[in-house]
This record gives structure tokens, C-alpha cells and sequence, in this order.
């Protein structure tokens, strides 16, 4: 009795997946410490990018202090006074002078020593130290401006440093800096903002004392991973994961990726007389996988590549100019960012997908985290040519919202729109308080989005495959992430747009969340 074609056609089938993943599971066993290296290197490099944020947030806080002292340099008369209600104003600051090429000084001194036993100390130091100040001041003529950091005593850091007036005329000045109140009141402020279950930070001394925790409760034998304190070098920032090692979570993520491999044949086996069935939506889900694994490859290996190759032309010397070094510091900054804003996603998605993504929801002010948003977002929107208009009001009714993950949904949509922009770069970011919902708005003149495709935008792992987007990048998670925190708060999401145009895209939270 001949045999029926469909049971030829199903085993047929069945061998077309069940080898190919079979496979799959071997190559994956195979690659066992390859992947955990990868997994690894995902995590070393957000841990680092955190305490890089650190320590930009500090170098920030320098840079205002230096604005700060040069504008009280400009000043004609009452400099002293100016100075000194410069460091009162700042609890951490303990003193401060202005020492001019004549050696005369305008000093502000709280420590007990007399300001007389400061200058001649300062004497010594600017003696002692001529070639490293000539350095410093090259440098700042360049436009960067780099401390010299003397360790005045045991709690307190002197931090020298050049202020141009012009070409031609230069002044000395100094902060003394009170390194525990600095902690607490600066350092302390921006842990505790990016600080959450998974990771425990801390500010210690080389020495391996302890000045600051994040959880005092936590107890640790060794921190992960340790990088200097830039702006105070004699400190340290550290970190380290809630309750494992990044070996721990390699091995264990891993191992759940095999387990998962092994149970979809087993699962494969048993659904053999359904495949049938849903041997196309299963062919469908395969090659959207297999995109997204593409696309995250392709997203990793070019920012690494440009972060490598730039970090080795500077370890070995072969940039010539300052701004040449300021320039590849910016772009593997932006190019860091760019792989934590990946993982994020990645990570934020997985927690989704197994429905152990949790909110906070606070009423929050949805225009406060807007502006703060494009405050500390504008030079990353600037140095890539684009020009930001904001209309945003000051604030708006407070919303119930988790604010994290309102701040994802906006810088993914920015990143959208800086991604499918073409020659027109402007992006116009709004705030509307309307009588049944509060609204933000990101508008670019980019692209545009072909009506067909916008209702597929919104899926998970979609990216458009239209010749009129070109080649642009992407993981093909950002907007289904937008979609998805939008429903946890009970608002949605929607797109206007015109090929060639620019999108708009809009963020409505309902008027029933609203608090009162």
C-alpha cells in the first residue's frame, strides 16, 4: 500500500526542523564558553558604563565650579568677596584663590591654617609642579581643561587649575575640596539615582576604606569591578552585583539558554501531529529570531569595532592633536551609551517577554522628566548635527507613571528619530496637558513611514524593509518597547506620518491616571 504524501510531506518537515535544531542545541553546547564570555563582556561593559556616568557627572560638576571662578576672575572689583561667597555657597568646598602672574592672590580660606600659610604652601606647590602646569595650561588653550589634583590633607583634595580671560591672559585659581561632604552631597546624589536591585556601589580610598554604600547592609568580600575617582584620584568607584559574581550570571544565563534549546525539541518531538498546523507561523517566528540575532550582532560589533579601534589609536599614541583625543573621547562615550541604551532594551525586553517586569508608579510631573531628559540628552542630539526644539511647559498635572521607564520610551523615541533622519536634522519635542490626557509628542522631518508599514512598526523584532528607510540600524525593539510600556500604563501610542515628511510620534497617558 503506497504511503500517504501527507505523512511523507509531515516527516519531511519534521526532519527540515528538527535537524536544523537539533543542530542548533549541538553548536549551542559546542559554543558553551563562548557564549559565557559573551554574556559576560554585555555585562562587564554596562557595569563599566555606569561608573563612567559617575564620574562624567563629577567631571560636569568641575566644569561648572571653573565657569564659576572665571566669571569672578572677570570681575573688576569685590572678587574677594565674590569668592568668598562662591565656597559658602558650596558645603563641600572648604576654599579657593585666584593667583595672578605677579603672584598676588585673592584668597577665601576656611581650614584653620591663615591664608599666609595657604599661599606659601601654594608657593611651593606652583614651584614644584612648573611642568605639569605648562601641560595643564596647553591643554586648556586647547579647550580642555584638566585639574592638577595635590593632596592637601588627609580629607581634603586642592584641585589647580587655569582660567582664561584671552589668548594672552591667563589666571591661576584653586578649590580645596572636602572629599567626604563631596561624596555625600554630589557622588552619593547620582548613585542613588542610577542605583537599583541588581547592582550595590560604592566610594572607597585605594588604601580599601569604605566612605560611602549604597546599601550599608550589604555585605562583600570583593567589589567587581573599580574605576578611579577622575576628578579626586586618590578615591575609587566600585561596584558589584546583588548577591552573585558576573561569572555567576554568565554561567546561569547560559545554562538557561541550553535548557531552553533542550526542552524546545523535546516539545518539538511531542507536537510532532500539530505541526502541521503551525509549521508556518513557527517558520515565521524563526526568521523574525533570526533577524533580531542579526540585527543585535550588527548593533554589538559596530560600536565595539569603532570603541576598539579608537581606545588602541589612543593607547598607543597615534593621535597627534588634543582635539583630536577630545574627539575620539566623545565618540566612544557616545558609541558606550549607545551599547548600554542596546542592552537596556535587550535586557528590559527579556523581563517583558517573561512577565517579570514590574513598574514603580508615583505621580510624577511628565514635564519635569522631559526637560530633564532633553537636558542631559541636547549635546548628544548636538554633536550629531541635529537641532532640538523644545516646547515644553515648565510642568503639567502629575501623572501616575514609572518614571524610569517613561525616560526609556522617550530617548527610544528620540534615537528613532535621529536614526531615520535624513538631510532636515530637527526633532521637536512638545507637552500637551489636555482635559483627558497628558501628551508628549516627538516630531522629526525625517524619512517618514510608508502607511502600509505603520501598523507593523510596533511589533516585536519588526524593522522595515522598504528601500525608501535605506540601511539604517536597529535591534527592532525600540518602538515594540515604547508600545508595551504605554499599555502597562493604560495609554497608547500612535504615529503620524509622510514619506519623505518626517513622523511624529505620540505618547497619550490617560486622564483616569491622573491623580485628583
Amino acid at each position: 500500500m503506497a504511503k500517504s504524501p501527507y505523512k511523507k510531506i509531515l516527516i519531511i518537515a519534521v526532519l527540515a526542523l528538527l535537524i536544523p535544531a537539533l543542530s542548533y542545541t549541538t553548536f549551542q553546547l559546542l559554543q558553551y564558553n563562548k557564549n559565557e564570555k559573551l554574556i559576560r563582556d554585555i555585562y562587564d561593559r554596562q557595569l563599566d558604563a555606569i561608573l563612567f556616568s559617575v564620574n562624567q557627572h563629577c567631571w560636569d560638576q568641575f566644569y561648572l565650579w571653573t565657569e564659576s571662578i572665571k566669571k569672578i576672575a572677570q570681575s573688576s572689583f569685590s572678587q574677594g568677596q565674590k569668592l568668598d561667597q562662591f565656597i559658602q555657597q558650596q558645603r563641600f568646598i572648604a576654599g579657593g584663590f585666584l593667583r595672578y602672574r605677579e603672584d598676588r592672590y585673592v584668597i577665601s580660606w576656611q581650614p584653620e591654617e591663615k591664608p599666609s600659610t595657604a599661599i606659601d604652601r601654594l608657593e611651593v606647590i606652583f614651584a614644584e609642579s612648573g611642568y605639569e602646569l605648562a601641560k595643564i595650561l596647553e591643554r586648556a588653550e586647547k579647550g580642555y581643561v584638566q585639574p592638577l589634583t595635590i593632596q592637601w590633607a588627609k580629607n581634603q583634595t586642592l584641585l589647580f587649575f587655569p582660567v582664561l580671560l584671552s589668548p594672552a591672559q591667563h589666571f591661576w585659581a584653586g578649590i580645596l575640596i572636602h572629599q567626604d561632604i563631596f561624596i555625600h552631597d554630589i557622588v552619593a546624589l547620582k548613585l542613588d539615582q542610577i542605583v537599583d536591585d541588581n547592582f550595590n556601589l560604592a566610594v572607597g580610598r585605594k588604601d580599601g576604606e569604605i566612605l560611602f554604600l549604597t546599601d550599608e547592609n550589604f555585605e562583600f568580600e570583593s567589589f567587581e569591578k573599580g574605576e578611579t575617582l577622575w576628578i579626586l584620584p586618590d578615591l575609587e568607584l566600585l561596584i558589584q552585583l546583588s548577591g552573585t559574581t558576573l561569572d555567576q550570571v554568565a554561567r546561569s544565563m547560559t545554562r538557561k539558554n541550553l535548557a531552553f534549546l533542550v526542552t524546545m525539541n523535546i516539545f518539538l518531538l511531542a507536537g510532532i501531529f500539530l505541526l502541521m498546523k503551525s509549521l508556518m507561523s513557527e517558520i515565521n517566528l524563526a526568521k523574525l529570531k533570526s533577524q533580531f540575532v542579526d540585527n543585535v550582532s550588527h548593533e554589538l560589533r559596530t560600536p565595539l569595532a569603532l570603541i576598539r579601534m579608537h581606545a588602541d589609536l589612543l593607547v598607543l599614541g597615534g593621535v597627534p592633536s588634543e582635539d583630536k583625543k577630545l574627539h575620539y573621547y566623545k565618540l566612544i562615550s557616545g558609541e558606550s551609551e549607545r551599547l548600554t541604551q542596546l542592552v537596556n532594551n535587550v535586557l528590559d525586553f527579556s523581563k517583558i517577554e517573561s512577565k517579570r517586569k514590574e513598574y514603580q508608579f508615583t505621580d510624577e510631573d511628565v514635564a519635569e522628566i522631559v526637560n530633564h531628559i532633553l537636558d542631559r540628552y541636547s549635546l548628544h542630539l548636538k554633536e550629531k548635527g541635529f537641532e532640538l526644539e523644545r516646547r515644553v511647559p515648565a510642568s503639567c498635572r502629575p501623572v501616575r507613571v514609572d518614571r524610569d521607564a517613561v525616560n526609556q520610551a522617550v530617548i527610544n523615541l528620540l534615537e528613532n528619530a535621529v536614526k531615520f533622519s535624513d538631510k532636515d536634522k530637527k526633532i521637536i519635542v512638545s507637552v500637551q496637558d489636555t482635559e483627558t490626557d497628558v501628551r508628549i509628542a516627538v516630531q522629526d522631518f525625517g524619512l517618514g513611514i510608508p502607511e502600509a508599514l505603520r501598523k507593523r512598526i510596533f511589533e516585536k523584532f519588526y524593522r522595515v524593509d522598504d528601500p525608501f528607510v535605506h540601511d539604517t540600524g536597529g535591534s527592532g525593539l525600540g518602538l515594540s518597547l515604547v508600545r508595551y510600556i504605554m499599555e502597562a500604563h493604560h495609554g497608547s501610542v500612535s504615529v503620524q506620518s509622510k514619506p519623505g515628511k518626517g513622523s511624529t510620534f505620540t505618547l497619550r497617558f490617560p486622564a483616569n491616571q491622573m491623580k485628583g
